[in-house]
């Protein structure tokens, strides 16, 4: 449960962060947020199965 709830508060920190960044430096681009944050959520997954294993 810890991995899951690790996992959920990076990718919304990430995702937010690269938002204002989105936003603030590249012109009014907030989709980074979501990109940048299904791209950390799906590396965190693959991560945690392979060290399953």
């Amino acid at each position: 449960m810890g991995k899951v709830i690790f996992t959920l508060v990076l990718t919304l920190v990430v995702g937010l962060v690269s938002m204002v960044l989105g936003i603030e430096f590249f012109g009014g681009y907030p989709e980074l947020g979501a990109i940048v944050s299904i791209a950390v959520a799906s590396g965190l997954i693959v991560y945690f199965n392979n060290k399953k294993k």
